[in-house]
């Protein structure tokens, strides 16, 4: 990871050993709806899931995709009390899944299908980065959730050591993978830019995400942008 100034030598390692340690951790009237449950408990990221998919999905078939939405819960690496709940349901006679995510934060589920509903969840805890390291994850949080392919397998790039698993289709095109930038763009803001590369199925991914740190419930407000990816180099193929 680098950053402005002559601190990238004397920080290198510390910031190396942080990374290390983080990726160790790992409208109008509607009808009235069945509520989604869990073993007969009302589950409110279910819902919020099954709300999201329902416009994908053909009426006839909505009654089935509320309780029938296979579920992968993943904690946040970086923010306490933040849980990803990423579903996923394939249609009767169809072979492509359809794919949702919702989290739950400060005690409430919401659905997240891009980086500003992203955001607006994180400000229901009040986090924000505070360091280079936690800028960098976060960003890769942020494109796990609300990037061109959200999937929680999609994984950040750090260094050659973290090519294993991934799909080389180009080695060459591999060498364009850089470790994460971050710059701290202090004064009133406190702002956090970062650029990190992602392993996406069959394609790797770079994204600039821009932090301004939280204004109640709004934030952080997070700007995240794909500027760059590469065909053949990323994890797998994605499952059908």
């Amino acid at each position: 990871m680098s950053h402005h100034g002559g601190a990238r030598r004397g920080r290198g390692a510390p910031l190396a050993l942080a990374l290390a340690a983080l990726v160790a951790c790992a409208c109008g009237e509607r009808a009235a709806r069945p509520h989604a449950t869990t073993a007969g408990i009302p589950d409110p990221a279910r819902e919020e899931m099954a709300r999201a998919l329902e416009p994908r999905v053909p009426a006839r078939l909505r009654p089935l995709l509320r309780d029938s939405l296979r579920i992968t819960l993943t904690p946040s690496t970086l923010i306490p009390a933040f849980r990803y709940h990423w579903g996923s349901w394939t249609p009767p006679g169809a072979d492509t899944a359809l794919r949702a995510l919702a989290v739950t934060a400060g005690g409430e589920a919401a659905a997240v299908r891009d980086a500003h509903e992203w955001s607006n969840a994180i400000g229901r805890v009040g986090w924000s980065p505070s360091s280079f390291h936690q800028a960098a994850f976060a960003c890769a949080e942020a494109a796990r959730a609300a990037g061109s392919g959200p999937r929680p397998e999609a994984a950040l790039y750090l260094n050659p050591r973290s090519l294993r698993g991934w799909t080389i289709g180009d080695a060459a095109a591999a060498r364009r993978l850089r470790s994460p930038v971050v710059t701290h763009v202090g004064g009133a803001w406190n702002r956090w830019r970062a650029q990190v590369w992602m392993a996406e199925p069959g394609r790797a991914v770079r994204y600039r995400c821009l932090f301004t740190p939280h204004v109640g419930r709004r934030g952080p407000l997070v700007e995240l942008v794909p500027t760059d990816s590469i065909a053949g180099v990323g994890l797998p193929p994605a499952d059908r």
